[in-house]
């Protein structure tokens, strides 16, 4: 009779451990079979944004060096900056066709007199005022399309920020200009800007005219922390 009950219990539990066994790998299975697919499917959608992050980088690189091109070589950009530097380091194109420029080669003093910071608020009078004279003068002419330029670029500039093709980071180039016009010396840039109805906003170009140098050490992109990751998965 004893032997029957022992018999029993241990047919009970070899069948309990069997049946626990059972349930163990169906357990095993199913994380197995539910874990790896999701781990996978995140790691593909995470190599995915990365891959993207390199590609609007290498984008941004493409079109930041057109626009520091541009900027530091375009003849329609050349007046502005050199007035606002004071023609301290602004020589013209070798190979302009603009007679106004030829003759800035070798500046006189009446030149010099001319082409002054102290006389864009007349060059950038707004000419439907009634005690305005008219614009007539090609060279007053050729410091307001100077102006215009630069003022258009600055908006080319806003633009791409705001679509997010430009981070402040790239701007920086950009901010030494941008501080002498429109916050360094009282040029009427604002009220030209204003009278004209130009596309160009405030509150931008102070953002711009001051940022700092430690810009560049803080980190608005994922990519610079997670890269080598990328390389380490690569490697798998």
């Amino acid at each position: 009779m004893t032997n029957n009950f022992e018999d029993k219990n241990l047919s009970a539990m070899v069948i309990n451990h069997i049946f626990m066994a059972m349930i163990f790998d169906v357990n095993t299975s199913f994380i197995i079979a539910t874990l790896i697919p999701t781990l996978v499917g995140a790691l593909t959608v995470f190599i995915a944004l990365i891959t993207y992050w390199k590609g609007q980088l290498i984008n941004r690189k493409d079109l930041i060096i057109p626009l520091i091109n541009e900027f530091d070589n375009s003849e329609d950009l050349f007046l502005a900056k050199a007035i606002l530097d004071d023609f301290t380091c602004n020589i013209p194109t070798s190979n302009t066709n603009s007679k106004i420029l030829k003759s800035l080669y070798n500046m006189s003093k009446n030149d010099f007199e001319f082409y002054s910071k102290s006389n864009l608020k007349q060059f950038l009078r707004y000419h439907e005022d009634p005690e305005a004279w008219p614009v007539t003068s090609i060279k007053e002419r050729t410091v307001r399309r100077s102006f215009d330029s630069m003022i258009y670029f600055f908006f080319k500039l806003e633009y791409l920020y705001r679509i997010g093709l430009l981070k402040k980071k790239e701007l920086y180039y950009f901010k030494y200009y941008m501080y002498l016009a429109f916050h360094k010396y009282d040029t009427g840039l604002w009220e030209y800007v204003d009278k004209y109805n130009l596309p160009l906003d405030q509150n931008f170009v102070d953002e711009v005219s001051f940022l700092k140098k430690d810009i560049f050490d803080t980190h608005d992109d994922i990519g610079p922390r997670l890269g080598f990751f990328i390389e380490w998965v690569r490697k798998l």
